[in-house]
């Protein structure tokens, strides 16, 4: 018995202590607020089940400094982020975090993340990723509607990532993304409408990316979102599911 006991103890000393999964936040925008609202949400709904860390740029910032060293390690990469140009070894390193098939999980303006417009100029040593959107999220990000036109949105899919939502529309925060057309590896989750908008837009999806990885892209994420707990229920679970995936959706 006495062995026994010192053979369970070593045993407990040896086996390493189960670790949280770790999410590397990138938040690099001025319109939405998410510098503000993101680390609050984390704090509140992330602190017992993952490790966050937080690079957090402020405008006109394009060096997402300890980017290459915190992706070796992380288990999901959530982006809030528009229009910025990382370095080119900071740029070599996300496209290998993604080669790698791990999750990305992005709101409102990381549909275009890294991609320029015509009037941006990518400063010497950084780099952009036009096709950031359609390789990542399968969507097409063309722009949006009025803000005056009130937003709704609606399950429409029934997943593990909109369990608990209302079945009725519900009202959401700021103007309807356009992002038709999507690619044919997504599964459109929820559907969006504006006030006087003939067509619904998709606004929230998960995407298999052509590696096999799995994505999440919500275009929500407007500062009265983060105030509605149909939001922090979306981002839960599929955080969740992007990290624990049932065994029919890996691959």
């Amino acid at each position: 018995m006495k062995n026994l006991f010192g053979f369970l103890l070593l045993t407990l000393l040896v086996l390493p202590v189960s670790a949280k999964p770790k999410i590397l936040a990138l938040i690099a925008e001025r319109e939405y607020e998410t510098r503000d609202t993101l680390p609050v949400f984390f704090a509140k709904h992330f602190k017992e089940d993952y490790e966050v860390v937080i690079i957090q740029l402020e405008d006109d910032e394009h060096d997402f400094a300890g980017l290459k060293k915190h992706l070796e390690d992380t288990d999901l990469l959530f982006v809030s982020v528009r229009r910025r140009t990382p370095t080119v070894s900071q740029m070599a390193a996300l496209r290998k975090y993604i080669e790698s098939r791990k999750p990305v999980l992005g709101i409102r303006t990381s549909s275009h993340a890294f991609a320029t417009n015509k009037k941006q100029k990518v400063p010497a040593g950084h780099t952009n990723w036009q096709t950031w959107d359609a390789d990542i999220f399968g969507g097409s990000y063309s722009g949006h509607l009025k803000r005056e036109q009130a937003t709704t949105a609606m399950v429409f899919s029934e997943h593990v990532i909109t369990k608990g939502l209302p079945k009725k529309a519900f009202s959401t925060g700021g103007s309807l993304y356009t992002v038709k057309p999507l690619a044919k590896a997504t599964t459109v989750l929820l559907s969006g409408n504006a006030e006087g908008s003939k067509e619904d837009q998709p606004v929230a999806w998960n995407f298999r990316r052509k590696n096999g990885g799995l994505s999440f892209y919500t275009s929500l994420g407007h500062v009265k979102d983060f105030q509605s707990p149909h939001f922090g229920l979306l981002l839960k679970q599929a955080t969740k599911w992007l990290l624990n995936p049932a065994p029919q959706e890996r691959k």
